[in-house]
């Protein structure tokens, strides 16, 4: 077997005259020479493996947030981001003591490390609305004082370039202090820019903030406004962020999450994801309690609709084999049965099948071919 043998020497000698002679100036050879060291030291290493990064937040079971990484909440307006936002924070709060019971909204936590902060960037909310958002947030999680992890701060009105230094400044803190960044919550990203679509201005920000994940290993969850011109999320395929902003974030997080309101209702879901999509119809949702003075987890207009054609197809594949008499049948039999039973073409009995398959009420045995009805939990 061939092995590659790794060289610690940079590719460039910077000290040649001949590579000098390229730049304009001393100061513009020293960055270029930094930069290359930069470079080396991030290249490719088999015996330099990276740890592991364990997910640090789920979305109804599926993982969708690990160290270096951004994600996005992306929504109209009043679609409930802040909620989602108080709810991932009373998430942590309920896996630092494995509290059980703690309605977040379809949202999970791991638990937070000894001696590690989730930052929160509140740039929406009066300083009111802000402290009765984490006074909920608390009490979602069942919790009379504040951990001390927690640093929540209401920025309102903050100019962008004072948001964008107050983030740098206050994990570079972190750092000092020797404290790990468990996740950094920027309720309100657009406002960590003058303009949302000036390309340089925000393909600049996004590129920062992804840089500042991956060298402090968190993960920067940003909470951002749908484009209300771009068709919204409809059709179980998600909206898309506003202006340059929140194509270039969409393009770089680990995962897009789209909250879409059907009346009072709001379905978290993902298409644009790095790993597994979180389909419409399987979303958690949820919508305001006026009981609880908060919003409250809640079956989905999407979920009780795709429940009920699933249970209405059951019901027909379960009729078509007690009329065949049989628990097992192969393709050709199985396309014959549908189109005698409903009196259609062969197409359209194929489409029937498939969309029996689809919805989880049939599954193929891949060894003998033939299909049956999938068990009921």
């Amino acid at each position: 077997m061939i092995t590659a043998q790794r060289t610690t020497t940079a590719l460039v000698d910077t000290s040649n005259p001949a590579f000098r002679e390229r730049y304009g100036s001393e100061d513009e050879v020293e960055d270029v020479a930094g930069l290359l060291a930069r470079a080396e030291r991030l290249r490719f290493d088999p015996n330099k493996e990276p740890p592991e990064a364990p997910p640090r937040f789920w979305v109804g079971g599926v993982a969708v947030a690990t160290a270096g990484n951004l994600i996005n909440l992306i929504a109209q307006a009043k679609a409930g981001k802040s909620a989602c936002i108080g709810a991932i924070t009373a998430a942590v709060m309920a896996a630092e003591h494995a509290t059980e019971g703690v309605d977040t909204l379809g949202f999970r936590a791991a638990k937070i490390p000894e001696g590690s902060v989730l930052l929160h960037l509140d740039t929406e909310q009066s300083p009111r609305h802000h402290f009765d958002g984490i006074k909920r947030a608390m009490r979602r999680a069942n919790r009379d004082v504040a951990p001390v992890w927690l640093h929540s701060y209401p920025l309102a009105g903050w100019g962008a370039g004072e948001l964008r230094l107050f983030l740098k400044a206050k994990l570079d803190e972190y750092e000092a202090a020797g404290a790990q960044v468990f996740a950094v919550l920027i309720d309100g990203t657009a406002d960590m820019v003058h303009d949302i679509n000036a390309l340089d201005e925000c393909c600049g920000l996004v590129a920062e903030l992804h840089g500042l994940a991956i060298e402090h290993q968190t993960v920067v969850v940003n909470v951002i406004h749908e484009n209300p011109s771009a068709g919204n999320a409809k059709n179980g395929v998600a909206g898309k962020g506003r202006g340059h902003l929140g194509s270039q974030l969409e393009r770089k997080a680990e995962s897009n999450l789209c909250l879409k309101r059907t009346g009072e209702v709001t379905t978290i879901f993902g298409d644009k994801m790095r790993n597994a999509p979180i389909p419409e119809d399987k979303g958690p949702g949820f919508n305001w309690s006026d009981e609880r003075r908060m919003h409250v987890s809640c079956r989905s207009a999407v979920v009780e609709r795709a429940e009920k054609k699933r249970a209405a197809m059951r019901e027909e594949m379960e009729d078509l084999f007690r009329s065949q008499g049989k628990e097992r049948l192969r393709y050709t039999d199985f396309i014959s049965a549908i189109r005698s039973a409903r009196g259609i073409k062969d197409s359209a009995a194929e489409d029937r099948f498939n969309a029996a398959k689809n919805l989880g009420v049939i599954v193929k045995n891949t060894i003998s071919g033939e299909s049956s009805l999938a068990r009921t939990p």
